[in-house]
């Protein structure tokens, strides 16, 4: 159900175990009927990262403009301030509940967890300049930043808003998030809107053309496994994750990856993967 409803249910005893997010978790403990007998630390349990964690992330279709271009996308993954994400989303009392990592393989997977030591993208405005600059002198599009410099094509027609699509109701995670990526994406001149949806109509997302260039989702693995499970989703089209990521150099190792024996041989495949996915940069 719902968070409400998941709230709800635990503290009227309907559940007796519920998962809900930190921005609940007030919530939770107040409306809570046996709170005079348990502290807060008592009945809110942080599991981490394990195996089954998926994780959110804004996606850009690399099939449609203007997402399509590369120097545009590494404009946006260094145009988030990625601390501040973290902690206005899962920071509560004290406590950090959440973590930022190079996915898609998640840090339960040690082995295959990020092999080649990439650092997460770093949050610099300048550099988001730097290639938002780049991406308008080849796709004949200006920007201007807020201090009123023209970058890009300065001949060229301002570069349309953006929407970002989320499927509805909005949670206050999700509003909080979107406000922030929306306030980091206007400091380098991108004009963003949000805009919900209802899981009905992401079924229709099944071709790059039929998907927005810009998606807030979240993926979840149906069964422990960092290749299939994690990998594959986020850097192919065969679970149609928004993306669109269609690579030969990739699709030709990930119809091998998975069916190794040989782990030394999967991990230096998986390196291959990710550090072409990191210069891709499909995702926030």
């Amino acid at each position: 159900g719902y968070p409400t409803e998941r709230v709800e249910a635990f503290a009227t005893n309907q559940a007796q175990v519920s998962f809900v997010n930190p921005e609940y978790f007030g919530q939770m403990y107040q409306a809570y009927n046996y709170k005079q007998y348990y502290s807060f630390n008592q009945i809110i349990k942080n599991w981490g990262i394990t195996a089954g964690s998926g994780f959110n992330y804004v996606s850009m279709n690399t099939q449609i403009y203007p997402t399509n271009n590369n120097d545009f996308r590494l404009a946006v993954v260094h145009a988030i301030n990625y601390t501040q994400l973290l902690y206005e989303s899962y920071y509560y009392n004290g406590t950090l509940y959440g973590a930022n990592y190079v996915g898609p393989i998640n840090p339960a997977f040690p082995e295959y967890y990020n092999p080649g030591n990439l650092s997460l993208y770093s949050y610099n405005t300048k550099l988001a300049e730097y290639y938002l600059n780049l991406a308008g002198q080849q796709e004949n599009f200006s920007v201007t930043l807020p201090n009123g410099t023209v970058i890009g094509d300065t001949s060229a027609a301002p570069l349309k808003p953006i929407t970002i699509y989320y499927i509805t109701p909005i949670t206050p995670l999700i509003q909080t998030q979107l406000e922030i990526i929306q306030a980091d994406l206007s400091a380098i001149g991108l004009s963003a809107g949000i805009q919900g949806v209802t899981p009905a109509v992401t079924t229709s997302w099944t071709t790059p053309q039929a998907t927005p260039a810009f998606v807030y989702l979240g993926w979840g693995p149906d069964w422990p496994d960092p290749i299939f499970q994690l990998l594959m989703p986020a850097v192919t089209t065969t679970s149609y994750l928004p993306a669109w990521m269609n690579l030969s150099s990739v699709n030709q190792i990930m119809n091998v990856l998975p069916f190794l024996t040989n782990t030394t041989e999967q991990i230096q495949l998986v390196k291959k993967v990710y550090n072409i996915t990191y210069w891709y940069a499909p995702y926030v």
